[in-house]
């Protein structure tokens, strides 16, 4: 994740306690890039008024309710934080401001903000309980901001809902909610830069020892079209600087539903922890995501869903951080879902320093969780992990705990995987000086009337170095028809998997979610042109629930020179309601090595 690659200026606004932050994406040309920021913030600080909000509830456009007199426009920055309600209902409008803020995360301050009927033009940021500069001081704030039947919704750059920056002396509670319910087929929603939502940085070292929680819920529904320009960061937690024990934690949640033409973004984030620069304490990041009913979902680059980074303690440093990545993508009928680039889903890494004269300490634990389930979606993506641990250093001491889980998900769903690397379930990666002991990684992909389609398969990596690690493949049978991409979903049909090449050292599982007729039956669960070490393979294979009156005759065939994990039953089904069964009989074991039959 690299949600604040900027370069970034600070200048003081007229208003002495309030900063005004310039932000320029990064250039390789430095110096050109500074001399754009130093110009932006001239025009920002020369022009931007400060109006606050100065009574409990009332019209927004009412200019005696703002204490300059006058109702916000482009050019000022709008401050609801006093506890108060600003609402505007047609046929007033639109809401225009340079930046707006509902609730106050850096002095502390609540506030809510409705709109019914109304457009808003945010030329820069819309900060609900959140904040581009750190706080001074202790603080709280609660946020909540309300548009209802818009027809365009415009912020030139961040929107930031539940979203704080602190240093470890400080103790920081933030709680954010925007909603954003428009007019199927008619509202434009586009957001100019990053979307934050529930996000805690820890950016400054201290000598304090805190607890700061940062929250923040979105809801956008009932929209033509959803742009945001740079990426979705939902549940992010990050402790960076010479920190002080420390507690940080942001939860964030994001629901995406009903948008008739298309939601677009640059990359997607969801439960992202990361340490790093001589940091110790704790970080928690807790990040849901649910998008329902979209014709289209594009996301131009990566896809990371819980990940956890310990990394760059710096010359002589110590990185000793306890931190744990919660993330959940959950995407429901959607007719076309495609990234660019990668998944990372479940992925925990640890990285020392490699550069001379360094000697890194980075101890500590990193955990992460992933979960991604697809529903009645057809996707394609680049490479995919799920379920991976990895350590790295050359130089000083790596002992940190890593433990990486991931599960994938298809039901009634369709899955192309472009990419040389393809899908990797449950991989474990120790470089340089580190304890493999301290490793475990588990993934899990498991299909339900669902087909995937790749070139490089890859089911754990067949090392014992490893304390534990593993993947497994989870195949639902509900018929005897092979699933295609154009079929998936349709009743009647069993899981299937199409590889060019595949690497088995996990689990294989075949789940029977119907009873079959009498006779021979065959299921080719995976076929590929090149299945490494076919006859020697270390995969388990297991079968679950079927109907007692059936064995298993082989689980392997290689045919017409297509390798094809198949599994081949035959036998009459017995009536289980008639025949008590025995507590094992539901799961036949096949145990390590594949039975392999060639034609």
């Amino acid at each position: 994740m690299k949600p604040y690659q900027n370069y970034t200026l600070l200048a003081r606004s007229p208003r002495g306690s309030r900063w005004t932050r310039s932000v320029c994406p990064q250039n390789r040309l430095v110096a050109r890039a500074l001399v754009v920021c130093v110009t932006l913030v001239a025009i920002t600080t020369a022009s931007a008024v400060n109006i606050d909000w100065n009574v409990a509830n009332g019209d927004f456009f009412d200019s005696a309710n703002w204490n300059s007199s006058s109702v916000p426009a482009l050019g000022d920055d709008a401050f609801i934080a006093n506890g108060g309600t600003a609402t505007g209902n047609a046929p007033d409008g639109p809401v225009e401001a340079t930046n707006l803020f509902v609730g106050d995360i850096v002095n502390g301050g609540d506030g809510t903000f409705q709109l019914d009927g109304i457009d808003l033009n945010i030329s820069r940021d819309l900060n609900v309980a959140g904040s581009a500069v750190p706080s001074t001081g202790n603080a709280a704030s609660v946020g909540m901001a309300s548009i209802i039947n818009p027809t365009a919704v415009q912020i030139g750059n961040f929107v930031r809902v539940g979203s704080a920056e602190f240093n470890s002396d400080q103790t920081i509670n933030a709680d954010a909610a925007l909603t954003i319910e428009g007019t199927a087929g008619v509202t434009a929603v586009n957001f100019g830069s990053h979307f934050l939502v529930g996000n805690a940085a820890l950016t400054e070292g201290g000598s304090g020892s805190t607890s700061s929680i940062v929250k923040g819920a979105a809801s956008l529904r009932d929209l033509d079209t959803l742009t945001i320009n740079r990426a979705p960061h939902v549940g992010i937690a990050t402790l960076t600087a010479d920190t002080d024990a420390p507690h940080v934690e942001g939860t964030g949640e994001l629901t995406i539903d009903n948008v008739t033409t298309e939601v677009s973004m640059d990359r997607l984030d969801v439960g992202i922890a990361l340490s790093n620069s001589n940091a110790t304490g704790t970080a928690t990041a807790n990040g849901v995501i649910t998008i329902t009913d979209v014709t289209s979902l594009r996301i131009g680059d990566e896809l990371t869903v819980g990940s956890s980074r310990a990394e760059r303690p710096g010359i002589d440093g110590v990185n000793s951080t306890d931190i744990v990545a919660n993330g959940s993508l959950t995407v429901i009928n959607v007719a076309a879902m495609q990234s660019g680039d990668s998944w990372d889903i479940g992925v925990a890494r640890v990285t020392g320093s490699s550069g001379v004269g360094d000697n890194p300490i980075v101890n500590g634990s990193s955990t992460a969780d992933g979960q991604v389930t697809l529903i009645n979606t057809n996707a394609r993506s680049g490479r995919i992990e799920v379920g991976t641990a990895s350590s790295s250093t050359s130089e000083g001491q790596l002992t940190a705990t890593v433990d990486a889980n991931g599960t994938l998900t298809l039901i009634d769903s369709s899955l192309d995987v472009g990419g040389s690397r393809g899908l990797l379930i449950g991989t474990a990666l120790v470089t340089g000086i580190a304890n493999p002991d301290s490793q475990r990684a588990v993934g899990l992909v498991e299909l339900d009337q669902s087909f995937a389609n790749m070139r490089q398969l890859q089911l754990g990596d067949g090392s014992d170095d490893f304390a534990d690690d593993g993947g497994t493949l989870l195949f639902h049978l509900d018929g005897t028809t092979r699933a295609t991409l154009g079929t998936a979903g349709d009743p009647g049909i069993y899981s299937a998997i199409d590889a060019i090449d595949a690497m088995l050292e996990g689990t294989i599982v075949a789940d029977f979610d119907f009873v079959p007729t009498a006779g021979t039956h065959h299921f080719d669960l995976l076929t590929t042109a090149d299945l490494t070490a076919l006859d020697d393979t270390t995969a388990s294979f297991l079968v679950q629930d079927l109907n007692p009156g059936f064995t298993v005759d082989f689980f392997g065939v290689v045919e017409d020179n297509v390798d094809i994990v198949r599994l081949t039953i035959s036998g009459t089904p017995v009536d289980v309601t008639a025949v008590p069964e025995p507590a094992s009989a539901g799961l036949v074991v096949l145990g390590a090595g594949l039975l392999m039959r060639r034609r």
